[in-house]
């Protein structure tokens, strides 16, 4: 008996390479990461930001920005099941915050 020939197989889908290295893992997150523009480029129209995008303009994590809204320290809405925080809400909420003042060397 003779087996049937083997046909070579194409890729279906994104090729995601699998194993060790910085190939693998950079794959791996442009494709499960959504692709957006920061707060400051995305046009005069928006008009609320996620968690996500909030920490990555005011320069903190994600962690501490989602302990931040779920405190209330920084106010935010939930619209369909999204939690965002208001342009308008964001830039009172920073400007409201002390002035950072360092001590001078001695």
């Amino acid at each position: 008996m003779s087996r049937p020939p083997q046909r070579s197989r194409a890729p279906s889908g994104p090729i995601v390479r699998r194993g060790k290295g910085p190939d693998a893992s950079h794959a791996f997150a442009t494709m499960h990461t959504p692709v957006t523009a920061p707060p400051d480029q995305a046009g005069p129209g928006r008009v609320a930001y996620s968690v996500e995008e909030v920490a990555r303009v005011v320069g903190i994590g994600r962690t501490l920005a989602l302990a931040m809204v779920r405190s209330g320290e920084l106010p935010s809405v939930r619209v369909a099941g999204r939690v965002l925080v208001r342009r308008r809400q964001l830039l009172e909420w920073l400007d409201a915050m002390p002035e950072a003042t360092y001590p001078s060397p001695s």
